[in-house]
């Protein structure tokens, strides 16, 4: 994405909906991410109001901060400032240009359109499949508690624009020292991984390649080829050729076998 940049340009259909898409993503109305993201935090809320745990809902708040921030990042580094690539960057083919301005369409109305198809009588729907119906928790809950519940999200996630756009509209990189770096390294889960799981396996694998099949299984084997050719050359001495020493070696055997009825 830093290689990135100047794209509103060339591809301003694609930019429009990046940008619909971005707005949806953040959850800021009337986009249709708004939707789905108020009625997790409202119900984490709510949870927290009958004893659950009050950090499920910061933290939803704490996500929709971060992903307005990061989405506001991606469209500025992606789409604004000076063309980075020396190419030649155009618009999508109506292949896929369709399918984009579909999904922008949605991501702008869908939302207001499921809300007032879909909403209610799904509610109802659900309603005998839980102890608390949700439609009670609703018609329940206090007016001016619900106003600022919705409102504080999307402040929020208004926050995490304002933020993204002051951090990245210069194209700058931002640094958070070893916060960074611990970021930058993705939690140094891939570390990690790598030490416990990956590291462990090839050493383990060269070890069965190595000793196990290399030396246990095809020694095995080789040992019977060898040991079968050997045998061959001992005993290869018996096969002359030549039609006397057949003939003494038939002589022989027939005079053991005299020998042995004889003297039995």
């Amino acid at each position: 994405m830093r290689r990135l940049g100047g794209l509103a340009g060339p591809m301003r259909w694609t930019a429009a909906g990046f940008a619909v898409g971005g707005l949806a993503l953040a959850g800021v109305p009337p986009f249709a991410g708004f939707f789905s993201k108020d009625l997790i935090l409202e119900g984490a809320f709510e949870w927290a109001q009958r004893g659950g745990a009050m950090l499920v809902w910061i933290a939803g708040l704490a996500t929709a901060f971060v992903t307005a921030v990061y989405v506001t990042r991606a469209m500025i580094l992606t789409f604004a400032g000076p063309a980075a690539d020396p190419g030649h960057p155009h618009e999508a083919p109506a292949v896929m240009g369709l399918p984009m301005a579909v999904l922008a369409a949605l991501s702008f109305g869908g939302g207001l359109l499921g809300a007032r198809v879909a909403g209610e009588p799904l509610l109802r729907y659900l309603e005998p499949f839980f102890v608390d119906s949700a439609i009670g928790v609703l018609k329940d809950r206090p007016m001016p508690a619900a106003g600022v519940i919705t409102a504080l999200p999307v402040a929020v996630s208004l926050a995490g624009i304002l933020a993204g756009f002051a951090l990245y509209r210069d194209r700058r990189e931002v640094t958070l020292g070893a916060l960074g770096r611990f970021l930058s390294h993705q939690w140094y889960i891939e570390t990690l991984y790598d030490a416990v799981i990956v590291t462990p396996a090839k050493r383990l694998a060269h070890l069965l390649a190595d000793v196990v099949e290399t030396r246990g299984i095809d020694g095995a084997v080789n040992g019977v080829g060898a040991l079968v050719g050997r045998a061959g050359l001992a005993v290869r001495g018996l096969q002359t050729g030549f039609v006397r020493n057949y003939a003494a070696a038939i002589l022989a055997g027939t005079i053991l076998m005299l020998g042995y009825w004889l003297f039995r």
